[in-house]
């Protein structure tokens, strides 16, 4: 894996026109903010909130191999993935950066996964997320459109990166939202649905849709810093209809990159279960990690196998594996058969078990919530915060947390 040089970090001037059409769109206009932000923030720190769809989409590129270079630019990156048993196509192309006085492009990897997921993090603990309209240009005509953006320092970052064990300086985080905002994702859903439609487009654009970034010149430098932050349609639809569930924050932060992947798939299985069996006991096979958590290629599949392991060992000794049980699965016969995949059963702790259960139960919890507060049977618009809303949500949360009901259970320590 090739290691990045020191960015030089992207300019304030060309900052302000990322992710817009060649009509200069016109400045967003705050509006009444939505009751769905309440139920998004989070006061307890180590726990965060899992985006249902977004957060298993495969965007981040961990190892770039000689294959996918061109010289200095990268190849598309083309993967399948699936979420609630849908399969999805994910399409890349590569953010085109200036490094060193050198053009040249860069994926999201593991780092702009980290910061990505602490930027969300952090607005929705300052309760920063806002809710805008404005007007959209482009070869067609104009029409208004509501946008969820976020506002938070470059100083504020870097703390909470630092604080969960992540030093990067200024311009890696700098660079960093460059490649969030220069990077373009196309999503297919491209199986059938239960009325036979087939190819639907679910997503086309940058993982930060516009960037803005402003500076106060009387301040030292990284303080002054602060970024406007548009997201994308996936997160805001996400928000709106309240389609997020709790997850440790620590464990994410701290596990390996795939680890990470791994853990994250499991808690939704958990979740969100599709029989009736067991959630405790779940199944994997190798070739679907490969495919998905973008751990690369290999060019032996018994290189990839003992790379897997590696990662499992790390959830089990984190404590959110309790036993790993390996399969092979070979194909031809005589002299020609071959181990063709592995699968793996898992056990879960009981201790990731209960947040798990925790989770999916605070998730009903906001749904019923928000029924009975807004009188809507689901949050498929963004409604109004009136004060009387505001303060009932509250007074629920704190009921809960006053008799122990919505505590979830963390891991002891995550070993890094």
């Amino acid at each position: 894996m090739p290691r990045r040089s020191k960015p030089t970090g992207p300019s304030t001037s060309t900052a302000l026109t990322r992710g817009a059409s060649a009509t200069e769109p016109s400045k967003p206009t705050p509006i009444e903010q939505p009751i769905q932000f309440d139920f998004l923030a989070q006061q307890d720190e180590r726990v965060t909130k899992i985006l249902r769809f977004w957060d298993h989409v495969p965007w981040a590129v961990l190892y770039k191999h000689d294959v996918m270079r061109s010289g200095a630019y990268l190849k598309m990156v083309t993967r399948a993935f699936d979420v609630g048993g849908r399969l999805h196509q994910l399409q890349m192309t590569p953010a085109r950066l200036v490094r060193d006085g050198q053009e040249l492009d860069d994926y999201p990897g593991d780092r702009e996964q980290l910061i990505e997921l602490a930027i969300r993090r952090l607005a929705a603990m300052k309760r920063e997320f806002r809710l805008h309209r404005k007007n959209a240009s482009n070869v067609i005509g104009s029409k208004v459109v509501e946008v969820v953006a976020l506002n938070l320092g470059i100083y504020e970052i870097q703390n909470e990166l630092k604080r969960n064990g992540h030093e990067y300086n200024y311009t890696q985080i700098l660079e960093s939202i460059d490649i969030l905002n220069k990077t373009h994702c196309s999503i297919t859903a491209y199986d059938t649905d239960q009325d036979g439609d087939g190819v639907a487009h679910v997503m086309n654009g940058p993982i930060f849709t516009q960037v803005y970034f402003t500076r106060n010149d009387k301040e030292e430098k990284n303080a002054a810093m602060r970024v406007t932050i548009h997201v994308n349609s996936l997160v805001a639809d996400a928000i709106r209809g309240l389609d997020f569930y709790d997850v440790s924050y620590e464990a994410l932060m701290k596990l390996k990159p795939v680890s990470r992947w791994i853990f994250k798939r499991l808690h939704h299985a958990m979740v969100f279960p599709t029989s009736n069996e067991d959630p405790r006991i779940q199944t994997i096979r190798a070739s679907t990690i490969l495919a998905y958590s973008g751990m690369g290629e290999y060019a032996r599949l018994r290189d990839a196998l003992k790379q897997i392991m590696i990662y499992l060992d790390d959830l089990k000794r984190n404590g959110i594996i309790e036993e790993i049980m390996a399969e092979d699965e070979w194909e031809g016969s005589g002299r020609s058969k071959r181990k063709a995949d592995v699968s793996y059963t898992i056990r879960m702790s009981e201790e990731f078990y209960r947040q798990s259960i925790q989770a999916q139960q605070s998730r009903i919890e906001a749904l019923t919530d928000f029924r009975d507060i807004t009188g809507q049977a689901t949050p498929e618009v963004w409604t109004p915060a009136t004060p009387t809303a505001r303060l009932e949500v509250a007074k629920r949360r704190t009921s809960r947390r006053t008799k122990g009901t919505s505590d979830l259970p963390l891991f002891g320590s995550v070993q890094d």
